[in-house]
């Protein structure tokens, strides 16, 4: 941590921002470290004096400079995101997006459950695993069910004790 935060500080050290994009998923699922990484990173930059910041708020403060051109890449093969979007779950990619905007547009806050059955719905865990034909029908199940629990609790039969075995700290 203390290696990343002085690079990260030289970077920025003539003005500017330093991005650190993770994939989320990569924190305590394939890397179980990796949350205890993180915090280490946010107390070594409040000890070395470096500011961190949402992007959002970095973006109101700093003109964004140019991209550079990068290939499309994933961790998927052969690097063209078809592994999460790709004509064999397109279907699968499609859903999910249409029930992020049924959550969305209920025009109520949405429930915890219905928050987390969202985010289960849009892992990528189903996608990769159906395209790499891994699992058999399971990831199309599991979207499958997601998806409906969703739905259960966006018309009001929210029962938090469905995700007790996803979440038991959340669940009553």
């Amino acid at each position: 941590a203390a290696d990343f935060v002085a690079r990260a500080a030289a970077r920025v050290a003539d003005g500017g921002l330093a991005v650190c994009a993770l994939d989320t998923e990569l924190l305590g699922h394939w890397w179980h470290e990796g949350v205890t990484w993180l915090a280490a990173v946010v107390e070594e930059a409040g000890r070395a004096g470096l500011a961190l910041t949402g992007l959002d708020d970095a973006l109101e403060r700093h003109e964004p400079a140019p991209a550079p051109a990068l290939p499309v890449t994933s961790w998927g093969t052969p690097r063209d995101l078809e592994t999460w979007s790709g004509p064999a779950v397109a279907d699968l990619a499609w859903a999910a997006r249409e029930a992020e905007l049924r959550l969305l547009s209920d025009g109520h806050e949405p429930t915890p459950t219905a928050l987390r059955e969202l985010l289960h719905l849009q892992a990528s865990d189903w996608t990769f695993l159906e395209t790499r034909d891994l699992a058999g029908p399971y990831p199309r199940e599991r979207a499958a069910a997601h998806r409906a629990r969703l739905e259960e609790a966006l018309t009001g039969a929210d029962d938090p004790s469905a995700c007790r075995h996803v979440a038991p700290h959340l669940s009553g």
